[in-house]
């Protein structure tokens, strides 16, 4: 047979023993064609092998195939490498399942994993028709896909859609060449208000067995109330959340546009009132109406009784599918004033207490006045009998002056007053002892 090796050959290199048998070690190139019986520390070929190619042959390579003359593993490999290093996609203790492949075909397998296909899938809600109450609606579904194995090509693509979370799937597609985007209409004919949930379904599979799905949900908007309004005036057609106690007087207006939903159709309202905190109590109700753009004309509504702390209204819409919303005026409270000033009167009963001067509203009879007393007249001070009698009448860093206010009337001594609108209070009234008793003094009440 025929041989060649790198340096001269010479009995380290290649022993004949006898006949046509040569004992080969160290890195031995064997040429053309011939029969090879190959021994080594690892392992020993016993049957004949034949070489139709030239072939470098050492121990590192497992077995050599019979008549191809292709080099191939005999077994699995165990990586054996530290850890942070990889060979490939392989890292420490993985097996790489060599057996049966070539050198080349091993180092291809490592370097080249096979990946899961990239898949977007999403809706473009600009092109997409989804309104409330809407019957044929309609979904612009985009999506695309990217096969990342090397040397594979699609071999599924399944685009699926159903109504809800669960249940059976309805196909869209089975066509890897279907244009982005796709319009999907869904039959909302039965009921145009169905908020159910939409969802999709992609699924791409390679022609090496990696696959992706991706589900992607739609929401169809639900209810969404008008723009309301609401608008209370008094009888004097003020806006006025703080009036004296009587004046009950209220003029309710509003409105609800629907901004520009076309199914946002209101059917009718219903005005209402709920006083000092009680529940609401219907004033007029306004049916028949079809429209998405309500004016709700002035209501005069007289029939909060005198004696209400407070009153508050409410405008409750209902729409086409039944729901309803509702928009409530701010809280409109009643009070009556506290007074104080100077009058000739030796005591002041009844409205005669709406003559003083200076009059506002509080919630309590704790303050800080500034008074004069003309000559020949007497102070009073006057405030709602609820908040309870003075203790204090001072000017700032003196001593309690409120004996000075306590005089044989006695002072002081409670009257009832109804005011202008026919709100009635009763007061509790103080009274200087004297005349001229005070000019441009500041006193601290308490």
């Amino acid at each position: 047979m025929g041989f060649t090796t790198k340096l001269r050959l010479n009995k380290e290199k290649a022993e004949q023993l006898s006949g046509n048998t040569l004992n080969l070690s160290g890195t031995t190139k064997i040429q053309n064609s011939g029969i090879l019986r190959y021994e080594s520390e690892h392992r020993t070929i016993t049957d004949n092998q034949h070489m139709a190619d030239k072939q470098y042959v050492d121990d590192n390579i497992l077995n050599i195939t019979g008549d191809t003359g292709i080099l191939v593993f005999q077994d699995n490999i165990t990586v054996s490498i530290d850890d942070g290093k990889t060979f490939g996609r392989y890292v420490n203790n993985d097996t790489i399942p060599a057996s049966g492949k070539t050198p080349n075909e091993v180092i291809k397998m490592a370097l080249n994993e096979p990946m899961n296909p990239d898949v977007t899938l999403n809706h473009n809600l600009v092109g997409s028709t989804l309104d409330y109450g809407e019957e044929n609606k309609e979904v612009e579904v985009t999506f695309n896909y990217d096969i990342k194995s090397q040397n594979a090509d699609v071999d599924e693509f399944t685009l699926e859609w159903r109504r809800g979370t669960s249940g059976l799937w309805t196909l869209i597609s089975t066509n890897p060449q279907l244009p982005s985007p796709y319009m999907l209409s869904v039959d909302d004919t039965e009921n145009g208000f169905n908020t159910t949930v939409i969802q999709l379904k992609l699924t791409v599979k390679d022609t090496i067995g990696m696959e992706t799905i991706r589900t992607h949900n739609v929401y169809p908007p639900g209810f969404s109330a008008g723009s309301m309004n609401i608008t209370v005036h008094d009888e004097d057609d003020q806006v006025n959340f703080l009036r004296k106690k009587g004046n009950i007087v209220s003029k309710i207006s509003g409105s609800n546009d629907a901004n520009n939903q076309q199914y946002n159709t209101v059917t009718e309202y219903v005005i209402e009132r709920s006083v000092d905190g009680g529940n609401y109590t219907i004033i007029e109700t306004t049916t028949d109406l079809n429209t998405n753009n309500v004016t709700v004309d002035q209501k005069f509504d007289e029939n909060t009784i005198n004696t209400a702390n407070n009153v508050r209204y409410r405008i409750t819409f209902t729409y086409i599918d039944s729901n309803t919303s509702s928009v409530e005026s701010s809280l409109i409270k009643f009070r009556s004033m506290s007074y104080y000033g100077s009058n000739s009167s030796a005591k002041l009963e009844g409205t005669d207490v709406l003559t003083l001067e200076n009059g506002e509203f509080l919630t309590s009879r704790e303050r800080e006045i500034n008074i004069t007393v003309n000559e020949g007249e007497y102070g009073y001070i006057a405030y709602p009998y609820s908040f309870g009698e003075l203790t204090v009448i001072r000017v700032p860093g003196a001593e309690n002056q409120i004996e000075a206010w306590e005089s044989e009337l006695p002072s002081p001594y409670t009257t009832q007053v109804t005011n202008s609108y026919g709100g009635v209070e009763e007061y509790i009234v103080y009274r200087t002892s004297g005349t001229q008793a005070y000019t441009d003094e500041d006193l601290e009440l308490e």
